[in-house]
């Protein structure tokens, strides 16, 4: 089995909000069973910091959850 590859995906247009950020990466996989596809990568990031959002390091950790979709017409 062979591990399939995507191109370099597009720069992620983000979505901002107090203690978080939506991530969406997107970009076409390039081998394998699905090559041709478009994949989307969808992240929350969330942070429980939000006293660092005001300093001048900022916030250095987030977490969250994603999804990841392949899209192909057959």
């Amino acid at each position: 089995m062979t591990t399939p590859r995507a191109t370099r995906p597009s720069p992620p247009p983000s979505t901002y909000a107090p203690g978080g950020a939506v991530v969406v990466y997107t970009g076409t996989l390039s081998s394998g069973k699905f090559n041709g596809a478009t994949i989307v990568i969808t992240v929350a990031l969330l942070t429980t910091d939000l006293d660092n959002c005001l300093t001048a390091q900022g916030v250095t950790f987030t977490s969250g959850a994603g999804t990841i979709t392949f899209a192909k017409v057959l």
